[in-house]
């Protein structure tokens, strides 16, 4: 079972307690919520990397001009150690212990930017500079100086640029980090975008999914109205509110259309034998006056009399086609099914009309075809004298009728084509409709009843087999198809 079958079975199977506009509009709020979700992440988003981009310049100045600072400063305490041991005076001495420890709280400072890399220089850099401040102050008047002293302050330039390659090594890795934050962060942004798409889509994809089985179900529920299927299988449709009670106006024009149906079985039941049963004995009569039991007639009288047996036979030919439409119609009891041969009915056929074939000059072709069908003689009669009817009926004088029939597939085809009239376009949807004549009728034969072709459409439907009407530039050509199953070789 696809996901289509899945879906539409789960939105008819329940139903629904809202309206078609409640659930538009409740979807319709559902994508406005995920669209404002997605927006509001994605400002909030533009709103963090603007702020990052408009910090990180200052936080890398800030970090920058600390290093400089620091730098600047173990000059000045490198001067200020010279000049207290030149002058060994009190703000010699408070000078240099001042820029000490202004040091101190800058290169603390510094050390909090990143503990890891700049902490351990920082440090080495603080205990140099207190033990080479602290050598100063001990230093006696007038005493040799200790070149070892002046190596110190060297060892803390050089520990200045390792801070200083180190501070910039920190800028590029937090520019890095910053370029970096700003991909993943776009990245996210497409992806939820992404996201947000598929589901707006997933959401309209399954409401109109379910849009389209509900009305499927009610455009199938209106297709079986009137058909025999439906006349005892209530119909009921699940799904929105408003479907519901489509279904309940549907119901009731069922329950009229069955009621109407009954009545018209009833009627034609009743019109058909009470029109037969007079039907035989005017035909009877017409025969005992043709026949001269009652008395010699003249030629005039037979020429009456012929008009009359013609219209009475055109007459009880039209009522059987009615008795046999409505006992197709309406299902009435059918005999068992039996081998029929198709090559002995169809000449059995020919031979009976035989004289009215040559009356019209009518060329019949047909190859013999060695299958039997399992169908009554009756129904296998009634399609294929339906077929015949209707094709003499619409061929000119000195026209042909072929017969075709074939294997193909999984069916018999049995091919009816005729060479004359043909089919008005406009009538080719309406030609299998009971009652219906088309609009291209011969100028000298009589209308017909109009339910041949219903009988076999409604016949075969019946058997499992199919009629249709095929494309042909000169007359009609009708496929009839059974099913293999009801076809086999001689038994």
């Amino acid at each position: 079972m696809n996901i289509w079958r899945v879906l539409q079975q789960s939105a008819l199977g329940r139903n629904v307690p809202l309206s078609f506009r409640q659930i538009l509009l409740f979807s319709f709020f559902i994508v406005v919520a995920l669209l404002a979700g997605a927006l509001s992440h994605t400002l909030v988003s533009i709103q963090n990397l603007t702020k990052a981009n408009e910090q990180f310049p200052t936080q890398a100045l800030s970090i920058a001009n600390e290093a400089h600072e620091i730098q600047s400063l173990s000059i000045n305490l490198e001067r200020s150690a010279r000049q207290y041991l030149v002058l060994f005076d009190s703000n010699s001495r408070q000078n240099l212990i001042d820029n000490l420890n202004q040091s101190k709280q800058l290169s603390y400072k510094l050390a909090l930017e990143s503990p890891n890399q700049l902490g351990p220089l920082i440090n080495n850099w603080q205990d140099i500079a207190q033990h080479a401040i602290d050598r100063t102050l001990k230093t006696p008047p007038n005493s040799p100086i200790d070149s070892s002293l002046w190596q110190s302050f060297t060892e803390l330039g050089n520990i200045n640029t390792q801070i200083n390659q180190a501070t910039q090594n920190l800028l590029e890795e937090r520019n890095q980090k910053l370029t970096q934050h700003t991909q993943d962060q776009r990245q996210i942004l497409i992806e939820t975008g992404i996201t947000v798409v598929i589901l707006t889509l997933g959401i309209s994809g399954l409401l109109g999914i379910w849009l389209s089985a509900s009305i499927k179900q009610v455009a199938t529920a209106i297709d079986s109205l009137g058909t025999s299927t439906s006349q005892n299988h209530p119909i009921v449709l699940g799904g929105a509110k408003d479907i519901r009670q489509l279904a309940e106006r549907l119901e009731e024009l069922r329950q009229r259309l069955k009621a109407l149906e009954e009545d018209k079985e009833i009627f034609l039941r009743q019109i058909s034998h009470e029109l037969k049963t007079p039907l035989a004995n005017i035909r009877e009569g017409v025969a005992l006056i043709s026949e001269q039991v009652v008395g010699p007639t003249t030629p005039k009288q037979m020429e009456i009399l012929n008009i009359l047996k013609e219209n009475s036979l055109d007459l009880q030919t039209r009522i059987e086609s009615l008795l046999q439409y409505q006992s197709l119609v309406f299902q009435q009891k059918r005999q068992p099914p039996k081998p029929v041969s198709l090559d002995q009915t169809i000449n059995s056929w020919v031979q009976r009309h035989r004289l009215l074939l040559e009356q019209q000059d009518i060329h019949f072709e047909y190859s013999s075809n060695p299958y039997w069908l399992s169908l009554t003689q009756e129904d296998l009669e009634l399609i294929f004298g339906n077929l015949m009817t209707n094709a003499l009926r619409f061929s000119s004088k000195g026209g042909t009728i072929k017969i075709l029939t074939k294997i193909e597939s999984s069916c018999l085809l049995l091919d009816c084509i005729d060479y004359g009239l043909g089919i008005a376009p406009e009538d080719k949807h309406k030609i299998f409709d009971p009652f219906y004549q088309g609009q291209r009728q011969p100028p000298t034969a009589k209308r017909g009843s109009g339910v041949g072709l219903s009988i076999v459409k409604n016949l075969l439907t019946t058997l499992g087999g199919s009629i249709e009407l095929l494309d042909s530039q000169e007359g009609a050509h009708f496929q009839v198809r059974f099913p293999l199953q009801l076809a086999h070789p001689h038994p």
